[in-house]
C-alpha cells in the first residue's frame, strides 16, 4: 500500500457513537468532513491490519457483510468491498448518490479536540461543541492569509515531530451509526493506518 494519509485511533465507542482520533499527515492542514469519508474510515480496520488494539488482528463485525450485500458483491470479499468504497470516495463511480449510500450506515457529526495550528478566530463550533465546515471568512484575502498561516504552522509542527509520543497535529471526528451493529468492530484503543478520503468532501477548517 502507499503512504497513509492519516493515522486513526478509536478513542471512544458506545452504542451508535464513535470518536475517531485523526492524526493529520497530509500535504496541508485540513480534515475531510462527509458521510462518505466517515464510512470509508470505519470500514478500514477490516482491510488494513490494525497497528494497535486487541491482538492486532483484523476485527469482525456486521458492517463488513452488510456493505458487501449493499454493494451487490456476488461473493463477499473484503478487497472488493474496499475497492468499491474507493470508487465512492473518488466521486461516486457507478453510484448515483454516494452521500445517500454512505448515510445509510454512518453520519459524520463534527470534529472536536483540535491539536496543532491555531484555528481561525471566526471558525466556531456549533451549539453541541462540534466543528463543521462553515464559511468563517469574510473575504478571500482573509481566507488566503489564514490558510497560509495554518499551513506554515502545520509544516513547522510536523518538522518538530511528536512530543511525548503524541502526534503533533490531530483532531477527533465524532461519528453516529444508523445501527449500533455497524460499530461493533470498533473498540477504544484500536488504531490503524488510514487511507480514507472523499474527493467531494468539504474541509475543516
Amino acid at each position: 500500500m502507499s503512504t497513509p494519509l492519516n493515522m486513526a485511533l478509536c478513542v471512544h465507542r458506545d452504542a451508535r457513537t464513535a470518536w475517531i482520533r485523526i492524526a493529520c499527515e497530509q500535504d496541508s492542514f485540513s480534515y475531510d468532513f462527509s458521510d462518505v469519508y466517515a464510512l470509508g474510515l470505519v470500514y478500514e480496520p477490516f482491510f488494513t491490519r490494525p497497528t494497535k488494539g486487541k491482538a492486532k488482528v483484523k476485527p469482525e463485525g456486521p458492517l463488513e457483510e452488510a456493505l458487501a450485500a449493499a454493494l451487490e458483491d456476488v461473493k463477499p470479499d473484503t478487497r472488493a468491498t474496499y475497492e468499491r468504497l474507493d470508487d465512492l470516495a473518488r466521486g461516486g463511480g457507478h453510484f448515483r448518490d454516494a452521500a445517500g449510500f454512505a448515510a445509510r450506515f454512518v453520519r459524520a457529526r463534527g470534529y472536536r479536540d483540535f491539536v496543532g495550528p491555531r484555528l481561525p478566530a471566526r471558525f466556531e463550533p456549533g451549539a453541541d461543541g462540534l466543528y463543521r465546515p462553515v464559511t468563517w471568512w469574510t473575504s478571500d484575502d482573509e481566507r488566503f492569509d489564514e490558510r497560509e498561516r495554518m499551513d506554515q504552522e502545520y509544516q513547522d509542527l510536523l518538522d518538530e515531530g511528536p512530543r511525548a509520543g503524541e502526534p503533533p497535529v490531530s483532531a477527533t471526528l465524532v461519528l453516529e451509526a444508523t445501527d449500533a451493529a455497524w460499530f461493533e468492530h470498533l473498540e477504544a484503543g484500536l488504531a490503524w493506518n488510514s487511507y480514507a478520503y472523499d474527493a467531494e468532501a468539504d474541509a475543516v477548517p
